[in-house]
């Protein structure tokens, strides 16, 4: 992911619910991938963004500074063009 230039927007929650694992984020962290956490929808996800990363905290050990860079300075508001690129004008979104 890195090498293709690549961000995680990450869900453990939701993930955890659905599929009963999440992605392997300490292999993602030490391949520096650039993650972002966010809650995803209701019915498996978090309440909110706290609650989201008080899930991660609790169930994978990620420090209390990772998750504050996580949720604001590489927030998923900050990836989608190069996480889903997006391309500005264009309305749909470009294959990877």
């Amino acid at each position: 992911m890195k090498s293709s230039n690549v961000g995680l927007i990450w869900s453990p929650r939701s993930n955890d619910e659905l599929y009963g694992s999440t992605t392997n984020i300490a292999a993602a962290r030490l391949a520096k991938v650039d993650i972002a956490i966010a809650p995803d929808w209701s019915p498996s996800g978090s309440a909110g963004m706290l609650q989201e990363m008080g899930y991660a905290y609790r169930h994978y050990g990620v420090s209390s500074d990772e998750l504050v860079a996580m949720a604001t300075s590489r927030s998923s508001s900050e990836y989608p063009i190069t996480s889903v690129r997006w391309r500005p004008g264009n309305s749909r979104i470009l294959s990877l």
